[in-house]
């Protein structure tokens, strides 16, 4: 990490510390297994097979591999993704395309080195680094030249007692993980829970969530803030009264317009509002409890489920009017994953409000949807038109997409006025000049 940013050790601790891990049998023996750095000597953004610890030091992540964007290009349209999605800022999503987290009893030397009990390699057990312990039993010999152990010290006993520990709380994370439910889709690497608050402790996947179920008292605060928020006023009223109702903005961002970013009590709430504080669009990221109820919103479609429990093919059913939108099919490329929206209502009885249920193409259901639909395409306009894009032009992909993404869920919804700009049309984009 001397060569990315970090402070370097001496070259005589450098050296000395190559020949005692050189001599060990923990010593990579392929390329594949070697620490390394990629990128530029002046800009490193590849760092592969590091120690969990190590990252963490350095960036504050516990992780064994990072990746960083390759250039702005991709970091915007990565923060736009992570922004409409309501990602928390603290997530390495919003500064590394690409992630391995791992929790430092993941490591696969870990457990030898925690429960190794043979000798470092001889001449240089004396070189063990400060707060590395290879836990080797001392030894001596009998008068007839037998080994003999001696007691354990008071350090070996108490990392032995630390183990065991570790070893109970591992247990305890795991049956937790396959014991209560578990909801997938949303946020890529975030696992979403059954209340707004858990604790995240380590797993073999990255990071291991102990459900928490909200309390009754909880859930009906979410639920009561959420309802006061999800009314037809609020497109177009003062973001000054909403913040009497949520409280002040976590995160401003200025894109377009004004982004603010808000926690429900665990819920992430954007509402997007113009430099005089009028509203114009709101974003909730659905999950069990957080969601609201049509009738306030959009009263014409309060036959709908709750946002947390819809399909696509839900909206499909019961509006009259609806329009298909995705921003990719094929060759998409790892900046950020593809999104599809069906978009509902905006008419003068829906008070000109139309909602956008995004779609986030990641989990199984939305990946298998998104790839029968590719297919159905390219067997009908051919690959090379799929991929430059050329279905959000002038096209008529409703027609195709049914009976295909009836089965994708929905991640996350937008209420906004038809005429609030918040968006471009479909065809609005280069690729259909």
């Amino acid at each position: 990490m001397g060569e990315a940013g970090g402070t370097k050790i001496s070259q005589v601790e450098d050296e000395r510390l190559l020949r005692y891990w050189k001599a060990s049998d923990l010593w990579p023996r392929t390329k594949e297994q070697e620490t390394a750095i990629g990128g530029t000597h002046s800009r490193p953004s590849i760092f592969a097979n590091f120690c969990p610890e190590v990252v963490y030091e350095r960036f504050r992540y516990f992780a064994t591999s990072l990746t960083q964007y390759s250039d702005e290009i991709d970091i915007g349209f990565a923060h736009a993704r992570l922004e409409r999605e309501g990602v928390p800022l603290h997530h390495p999503s919003w500064s590394w395309s690409s992630f391995a987290p791992q929790h430092f009893t993941e490591c696969p030397i870990y457990s030898v080195l925690e429960r190794r009990t043979s000798r470092p390699p001889s001449g240089i057990s004396a070189m063990a680094s400060p707060g590395l312990e290879l836990h080797s039993e001392a030894r001596s010999e009998t008068a007839s030249g037998e080994p003999m152990t001696k007691p354990r010290s008071r350090l070996e006993k108490l990392s032995w007692i630390a183990g065991i520990v570790s070893a109970i709380l591992a247990a305890v994370a795991l049956l937790y993980t396959f014991a209560m439910p578990r909801v997938d889709g949303g946020v890529p690497g975030v696992t979403q829970t059954a209340g707004p608050a858990a604790t995240q402790i380590g797993h073999v996947g990255g990071n291991v969530t102990i459900y928490q179920p909200a309390s009754p008292a909880s859930e009906k605060k979410v639920e009561e803030k959420l309802a006061a928020v999800f009314v037809s006023n609020t497109i177009g009223g003062s973001i000054k009264y909403l913040e009497t109702i949520l409280g002040p903005a976590k995160r401003v961002l200025e894109l377009r317009q004004e982004n603010r970013e808000y926690d429900v009590e665990g819920c992430k709430l954007t509402l997007a509002a113009t430099k005089e504080g009028t509203v114009v669009a709101m974003t909730l990221v659905v999950s069990p409890s957080c969601t609201f109820n049509w009738r306030g919103i959009l009263p014409n479609h309060s036959s709908l489920p709750q946002p947390n429990h819809m399909t696509f093919g839900d909206a499909m059913k019961s509006s009259g009017s609806w329009t298909f939108v995705t921003d990719c099919l094929d060759a998409c490329g790892n900046a950020a994953d593809p999104v599809a929206e069906l978009r509902i209502g905006g008419s003068h009885a829906d008070g000109w409000l139309m909602a956008v249920l995004g779609a986030v193409i990641d989990s199984k259901e939305n990946l298998e949807a998104s790839d029968a639909l590719r297919k159905k395409l390219e067997s009908k306009m051919g690959r090379d038109w799929v991929i430059d894009g050329k279905f959000q032009c002038d096209y008529d992909l409703n027609s195709s997409v049914v009976g295909v993404v009836e089965s994708m869920r929905v991640n996350f919804v937008t209420i906004r006025a038809v005429d609030s700009g918040s968006e471009p049309e479909v065809g609005d984009n280069a690729k259909c000049r």
